[in-house]
């Protein structure tokens, strides 16, 4: 029995059929595999929007976060909201900032410094190593830290030793991710839904003790969520 023709009257090739048929499959898996990742990232978003960690009118998830906007969200998750903090001083460029306060009570419990400026720069962007030394003066993780790791360079513990310590503890409990040439680029900015995925980690991880400044040393208590 001869084979049918295709409806030009030539016969199909079956190698192209099945080629066409494999590219056709990856493109599904590969389009399915997109949009699940698309939806896992904007459930997170969701997530830590609703636990009020992040307002949804400032979120813009390919926008490069600000220093204002880390410190913002590290204070609501640390539970560290204004409050009374007497005559404690203003950097020198936040006294007129709506967000003063929040930088002020920040400042009280080490969290930012100054540095010889007295200037925070809330509107410039935050790099990652910054934003994890941050992280690291707030949250309570684990110290087990790997100080081998290839990811931090060398010239990175002589220049910044707590950005060093700091982002190996993370990279240990798995808070930060390399990219995919197996490298961190604690200099470069990150994104507020990369940002949005970093703290949607730290969910339940309790703080430091921290010490106010204010109330000569006084420990603040109080922890995010409950303990993992």
């Amino acid at each position: 029995m001869k084979k049918l023709a295709g409806a030009n009257g030539i016969r199909p090739n079956r190698k192209g059929i099945v080629a066409m048929f494999t590219l056709l499959l990856t493109a599904c898996l590969l389009g399915g595999g997109t949009a699940q990742a698309g939806e896992s990232r904007q459930n997170v978003y969701d997530s830590v929007i609703a636990k009020g960690w992040i307002v949804a009118r400032e979120f813009d998830p390919d926008a490069q976060l600000t220093r204002g906007q880390a410190i913002k969200t590290i204070m609501r998750m640390a539970a560290l909201l204004p409050e009374d903090l007497g005559n404690l001083p203003d950097f020198a460029d936040t006294a007129d900032h709506p967000d003063a306060e929040i930088f002020r009570k920040a400042r009280n419990y080490g969290i930012v410094t100054g540095g010889e400026s007295n200037r925070f720069n809330p509107g410039a962007n935050v790099t990652k190593m910054t934003l994890v030394i941050w992280l690291n003066r707030t949250f309570n993780l684990p110290d087990t830290v790997n100080f081998e790791n290839k990811a931090v360079r060398d010239n990175l513990k002589t220049y910044n030793p707590e950005g060093y310590y700091a982002i190996n503890k993370y990279l240990a409990n798995k808070i930060i991710d390399l990219d995919q040439s197996g490298k961190f680029h604690p200099r470069s900015g990150i994104t507020m839904g990369e940002f949005a995925l970093i703290i949607d980690r730290l969910d339940g991880v309790g703080l430091n003790e921290l010490k106010s400044l204010q109330y000569e040393g006084q420990p603040q208590k109080e922890k995010i969520l409950s303990p993992r």
